[in-house]
């Protein structure tokens, strides 16, 4: 029995990719571990600071200000 190993680069920083530990999007498309945690990690920040630019109050910061809480 004969084991193929196939050879998966980054196709981002161009290293060493494996679709397990990174992410696969498609069948040519491998990006590594450690670029796809650089994206989440972007990403993150990228929606966390979304609706407080500009001195503008978080969405939030509102939510049951109108009406007392309910309690479920």
């Amino acid at each position: 029995m004969e084991t193929e190993f196939r050879r998966y680069i980054c196709r981002d920083c161009g290293g060493v990719a494996h679709p397990a530990s990174g992410c696969s999007y498609t069948a040519t498309y491998i990006v590594c571990g450690p670029c796809i945690r650089e994206v989440w990690r972007q990403m993150e920040i990228t929606t966390n600071s979304k609706g407080r630019r500009k001195g503008r109050p978080g969405f939030y910061a509102h939510v049951n200000v109108i009406s007392p809480p309910m309690s479920v």
